[in-house]
């Protein structure tokens, strides 16, 4: 307790009440009904709701807002949920309404242990947050309409990973999302990994690779070793996506010329007899800007033919 008056029983007592007078106002304020309170209509609550997550939308007007967002057809988030939600809230929210979940590898568990049986059965979103391979397998048969799958890593990751999760995808996903620090390639190896694995993903559409933030370090090291080193790795992989569409891809500034061999992509062509669609972003260089559209363009001419024509795009913020 850390007092300077002499502990006695009647101390002791004082401090008690203290404390329980402490936790009550706590409690009051858990408790507080912010509608009421600030007078706000369930209007003005439910234009606040779109730009915040379900979680956050019950913490905040407390779960009388549910049978609201049901009833407007209101379908949010869970980000992140505290195993505090998860114990007391979770089980007053109807599955219909949990569209898209995002959780940490090292949460996983009590998310998915402390839901109902058939919470996340309506869940067509799952971000998944420095998982590894095994922690995607467990989650497989709690997902049943997954139709996107994203994956964040603050770590050291490769390509020859994430192809590995192809294995393990039983739903069918359309879209598929790799957001990564640092992702390594393969160098002149390429060819005999992917041809080693053999595995097809015949459902994917849409793939985003977000490697904005990836180490210069690496990057630098990776191109005085082979110059198109980045870029043959990640054609290598998206080729396995026989069934693609449209292929985003966000990378760092002084990064993006890298990923302009034009022959490099004429190889994606005759695999992915679905694409049509392909776009770079990056940051804006104002002296590159006239000749990267050029370059766009070569390789757009290069790609399509009379009967098929694929958008290649560069875009710079």
């Amino acid at each position: 307790m850390r007092t300077t008056q002499k502990l006695n029983l009647e101390t002791l007592f004082d401090e008690l009440l203290k404390f329980q007078e402490e936790f009550e106002e706590n409690e009051k304020y858990l408790l507080f009904d912010f509608r009421s309170k600030t007078g706000l209509c369930w209007e003005l609550i439910l234009e606040v709701a779109n730009y915040l997550s379900l979680n956050d939308v019950v913490t905040a007007f407390s779960s009388d807002v549910l049978c609201l967002l049901w009833r407007y057809n209101k379908k949010l988030p869970i980000i992140e949920p505290s195993e505090t939600f998860m114990r007391t809230m979770i089980h007053t929210i109807m599955p219909e309404q949990i569209v898209s979940l995002r959780i940490k590898a090292d949460h996983h568990k009590s998310t998915i242990e402390l839901a109902p049986p058939a919470t996340f059965n309506h869940v067509k979103k799952l971000t998944l947050v420095n998982f590894q391979k095994n922690q995607i397998i467990d989650f497989q048969k709690y997902f049943t309409r997954l139709t996107c799958l994203s994956l964040f890593y603050e770590e050291q990751m490769c390509f020859h990973s994430f192809m590995k999760i192809f294995n393990y995808l039983n739903s069918p996903i359309k879209q598929f999302e790799i957001h990564c620090r640092n992702v390594l390639c393969s160098h002149r190896r390429t060819d005999l990994i992917f041809q080693k694995l053999n595995t097809l993903n015949y459902t994917i559409e849409h793939l985003i690779l977000n490697i904005a933030h990836i180490s210069m370090t690496i990057v630098n090291k990776c191109f005085q070793s082979y110059t198109t080193c980045l870029l043959k790795t990640i054609i290598d992989f998206i080729k396995i996506m026989t069934n693609i569409q449209c292929i985003h891809i966000i990378i760092n500034q002084g990064s993006i010329e890298k990923l302009l061999d034009i022959n490099e992509w004429k190889s994606l062509v005759t695999g992915c007899r679905k694409l049509k669609k392909v776009i770079l972003h990056g940051k804006r260089s104002m002296l590159q800007d006239e000749k990267l559209k050029q370059q766009a363009l070569e390789i757009q001419n290069q790609m399509s033919n009379g009967k098929r024509k694929i958008d290649f795009e560069i875009k710079l913020k």
